[in-house]
């Protein structure tokens, strides 16, 4: 029997996020990725693009590093497999220690397999110490606009309708705050979820005053707060989390995506001391067959060694730098662009284009070699925290061609 292509594969077989089988067969099929290095991937056709965006905020220290990949198989020949509760391995001890250590403030780990199940975990253990120190609360904050997974709880607490209309009945007990936190609206909450910079879809930096206002309220009523760093943890933003741009003590901080840089599945929940200490002499039953699977936890702790080594996370300050005076200068020459927001390397690039046109642009991009997060209003910009000085010279490059070629009329 001949393979079939990827076309037919598309439209046969898989189904996948954000987009209908009908449409990716009038596209071709998907764009099939099969090699990958440094800040580029490359095609089943032989075609390189600098990938902008590093997947989905994901490979933190680049395609192709073989360390990580040998340390995995390494891992697995050894022992693939070990469930934790009262058994463990030593990747997920090790991983546990390493980011308590980073961490401070926090006294338990507890680990997954990606960010929709941090989330949903967090949601869980807050409302079990809610149960067991506050009885009778159990109303779960979260913010317009926010993102927090794809799981039925995650989008629960998730603030954009499209989002959350098409799985209704969703998870109870939650409500949707609109801007800043008033004392009316924190009382009787139990928590609060929300990301220190919200990136989904344009990144919207706090004002000044709104994380010490938040913090104060929650404070004032005894509120936990979950912050959800998996898109912004882990050296996104020029800083360990994007919690320490702004003075924040969470009471648990949500991991994934960058910390294992896409080299395995992987989740973390890191819990404070205070929400910990209910769990000290009462289990919870709770957990996820391959959360902290030996591969994760291994190609986690060598990524940390590696932008550790490498200084990744000061250099994302530096190169985020560079991109955003790069930005700023293509909003100045390319009509309908702008404008610019972000930090560190997490940065967006507003736009008025809808519809149909959105695709274009994308396939204007693409044209010009470089993935980037084609939003609605927003460009996204998030490379890997490795990128070079030639390399962000080239993306700022290609980015301006795609878009000079898309204004032009030319949407590939």
């Amino acid at each position: 029997m001949n393979s079939p292509s990827s076309t037919s594969l598309s439209s046969r077989g898989l189904l996948a996020t954000g987009v209908t089988p009908r449409h990716l067969e009038l596209e071709g099929g998907p764009l099939v990725i099969a090699r990958a290095e440094g800040v580029y991937v490359e095609d089943e056709g032989g075609r390189r693009f600098l990938d902008a965006f590093a997947g989905y905020w994901t490979a933190s220290i680049g395609y192709g590093r073989k360390r990580v990949a040998d340390a995995v198989g390494a891992q697995l020949a050894k022992m693939n497999y070990t469930p934790l509760d009262w058994r463990a391995h030593r990747p997920a001890l090790e991983l546990a220690e390493t980011l308590l250590a980073r961490t401070p403030g926090m006294r338990r780990v507890f680990l997954c397999s990606g960010g929709s199940e941090a989330v949903d975990t967090a949601l869980k253990l807050a409302r079990v110490w809610g149960a067991r120190q506050k009885p009778g609360r159990e109303t779960i904050l979260f913010r317009r606009g926010s993102y927090h997974g794809a799981t039925l709880g995650a989008a629960s607490v998730t603030g954009f309708q499209s989002l959350r209309s098409p799985f209704a009945p969703l998870l109870g007990g939650t409500r949707e705050i609109a801007g800043s936190l008033s004392p009316d609206e924190a009382l009787g909450a139990l928590a609060m979820i929300a990301e220190p910079i919200c990136a989904a879809t344009d990144v919207r930096m706090p004002e000044e005053t709104y994380w010490p206002g938040v913090s104060a309220t929650l404070d004032s009523v005894g509120a936990l707060l979950i912050a959800d760093e998996v898109l912004t943890g882990v050296g996104r933003t020029g800083r360990w989390l994007a919690s320490e741009h702004y003075g924040l003590t969470p009471d648990f901080v949500v991991l994934a995506k960058g910390l294992s840089g896409g080299y395995a599945p992987m989740g973390a929940v890191l819990i404070s001391d205070r929400v910990a200490e209910v769990f000290e002499e009462e289990p919870i039953e709770h957990g996820y067959t391959f959360g902290g699977h030996p591969a994760g936890c291994t190609a986690s702790l060598e990524t940390l060694k590696i932008i550790d080594e490498e200084n990744l996370i000061a250099q994302a300050e530096i190169q985020g730098a560079k991109i955003r005076a790069g930005l700023e200068t293509i909003a100045s020459r390319v009509e309908g662009f702008g404008p610019v927001s972000g930090v560190g390397l997490l940065y967006s690039l507003g736009h008025a284009v809808s519809g149909e046109d959105r695709q274009a642009l994308r396939g204007a991009l693409l044209s010009a070699g470089i993935i980037a997060y084609v939003e609605e209003g927003a460009i996204g910009i998030a490379p890997a925290l490795s990128i070079t000085d030639s390399e962000v010279e080239e993306l700022l490059s290609r980015l301006e061609a795609g878009l000079t070629a898309f204004g032009a009329g030319s949407h590939g």
